[in-house]
């Protein structure tokens, strides 16, 4: 942007109302760059701009989040991000820097390895004790790296303390968040078991 005094504005390009603009119509890149049928979301964080209440900002940062579920989804999404931002700035009278720092890819579990994790589970645990989650979640998780490169299974282990409530135990990423340590030896002892399931299935082959 360029700044100006704000009872002058016809002398500057503002920034805030640049970056106003964008904020509004980055929430489209989803609805009109995504299949409804996929997943995927676009957040904005944190703005900074402006240093003083009567003069026009000359430049906002803008900071974000983009999670999706699909790897073809995540390697558009810096393009359409970019000439939406670009054109905008543009249009107003104004440019932009853009940096897309990529994270982490889409983490897939392996049909066939679900298959066998749940078969081992129902003799550790109990089929009354496996929570089956059908619907994507849009964390970000490194263990994406691997699942990426070759089949691979992630699982979610329950750590919640006896007599607290589901809706009472802090999430993870919290500094409430307390597990019951009783829980990992039943991570590892599932962990075991699905291994050597694997590998009698493997016999032979």
């Amino acid at each position: 942007g360029k700044g100006a005094h704000g009872s002058e504005p016809e002398n500057g390009v503002d920034a805030i109302a640049i970056a106003a603009q964008i904020l509004t119509a980055l929430q489209s890149i989803v609805s009109r760059s995504v299949s409804p049928l996929d997943a995927a979301v676009v957040s904005v964080g944190t703005i900074k701009g402006g240093n003083r209440y009567n003069v026009i900002a000359d430049e906002v940062l803008l900071e974000g989040t983009v999670r999706t579920i699909n790897p073809e989804t995540q390697e558009k999404m810096p393009g359409r991000i970019e000439a939406l931002v670009r054109g905008i700035a543009r249009g107003m009278g104004g440019d932009c820097d853009m940096e897309y720092v990529k994270g982490y890819p889409p983490l897939m579990n392996d049909p066939e390895l679900a298959k066998t994790a749940f078969s081992v589970l129902k003799k550790v645990v109990g089929e009354e004790k496996i929570v089956y989650v059908e619907k994507p979640a849009l964390g970000g998780e490194d263990f994406a790296f691997f699942s990426k490169e070759i089949p691979a299974l992630f699982l979610w282990l329950g750590c919640r303390p006896e007599g607290v409530a589901r809706e009472d135990m802090p999430p993870l990423h919290n500094n409430m968040f307390l597990p019951d340590e009783k829980a990992l030896s039943l991570g590892v002892e599932t962990l075991v078991s699905c291994a050597l399931e694997y590998l009698e299935g493997r016999k032979g082959a």
